[in-house]
């Protein structure tokens, strides 16, 4: 069902490691204690709007991630083009990165290395360094590029794009070591499962389909929404998903999943057209953008945490959450980045 091509292929080798890693993680996620300074649910619940910045000026936020240990940093991407590496500590521009020609569809922070990524409607990934500077670009893709998703190891990136077809890379090298063709519909969203062994795909058709990185096929697909899939999250307990569509927000059991196949059914809906969902690090809560409102949910229990009617004057385009659940970044099609906290 799939054309796959490209570099040498997902190595042994790096099939060795991404396995490795995977065991250790796999392993230690029922070890992992809470951190002491986890934002408690009351405290999330109390959570309003702190500050506001218009990142990339008069034009719309399309996307936003926060590094995972840095409370400081946030990196953006805008419908003019750009990518913003902020500091909303300070409110400064820490740095700018140009060389897209078209609006920024995804971004992601390295969380030790310092670099940046982002993706593309102008059918390109680029990657860059923390003063801005561009590194890679690769052109693997002949449509938009809507999915990207850093490897739990940190050596490995994956993108996906509206040409229905998802790319390995390797980081320390800029090679990119596998495209793999899908004879579905387009990918609206994709990312690494937690443990890194295999890769969740939304897509245009609100299908999700779940690949096998060591054999690049495709174990599992199922209908999660009636239009497109949005955005595509999931937990860091290994077996939640997340997904958002214009029909709400659905949240999956993979355990479950594996045995029902394409007849899945979501555990749980939250009514309302959704864009963004995330969870937090710890795995204790959901935020999901809703139109123009910001939701939080207990995991698990599923109970309500915080909803922020109007958060912005625009869709809820992106949410991400700080280190400890300490904030909420979100970004905003008026033209804002706010912080919740």
């Amino acid at each position: 069902a799939m054309d796959v091509d490209d570099g040498e292929g997902i190595s042994e080798g790096i099939m060795a490691k991404i396995t490795e890693k995977a065991g250790t993680l796999s392993k230690g996620r029922k070890k992992r204690e809470i951190s002491a300074s986890l934002a408690g649910a009351e405290a999330v619940g109390g959570y309003k709007e702190a500050k506001s910045f218009p990142v990339h000026l008069s034009n719309a936020v399309t996307c936003i991630d926060a590094h995972k240990t840095n409370s400081s940093l946030v990196l953006t991407g805008g419908a003019d083009n750009k990518v913003v590496l902020f500091n909303v500590a300070t409110g400064q521009q820490a740095a700018k990165m140009e060389g897209h020609t078209k609006g920024i569809n995804r971004v992601l922070l390295h969380p030790t290395a310092g670099t940046a990524f982002s993706c593309s409607s102008d059918k390109t990934v680029r990657s860059w360094s923390a003063d801005g500077a561009a590194q890679f670009t690769w052109k693997q893709h002949k449509k938009d590029v809507t999915g990207l998703s850093l490897h739990a190891t940190g050596d490995y990136l994956v993108s996906a794009s509206m040409d229905a077809s998802w790319s390995f890379y390797d980081l320390a090298t800029g090679v990119c070591r596998k495209s793999v063709q899908s004879e579905g519909a387009g990918f609206s969203v994709a990312t690494f499962h937690p443990d890194g062994l295999i890769l969740g795909t939304g897509l245009a058709d609100g299908t999700v389909a779940v690949w096998d990185i060591k054999s690049q096929t495709n174990a599992l697909s199922f209908a999660a929404h009636k239009d497109g899939v949005l955005s595509l999250a999931f937990c860091e307990n290994g077996y939640t998903l997340a997904t958002c569509g214009k029909d709400g927000t659905n949240v999956w059991d993979l355990r479950k999943v594996a045995k029902q196949g394409a007849d899945a059914a979501a555990v749980k809906t939250f009514a309302g057209a959704a864009q963004s969902v995330a969870f937090d690090y710890s795995g204790s809560y959901v935020a999901v953008g809703q139109e123009k409102n910001l939701a939080v949910y207990m995991c698990k229990t599923w109970a309500d945490v915080l909803h922020v009617k109007g958060a912005h004057g625009g869709q809820v385009a992106g949410v991400a959450w700080g280190p400890d659940a300490q904030f909420i970044a979100t970004a905003g099609k008026d033209k804002c980045v706010k912080l919740f906290q």
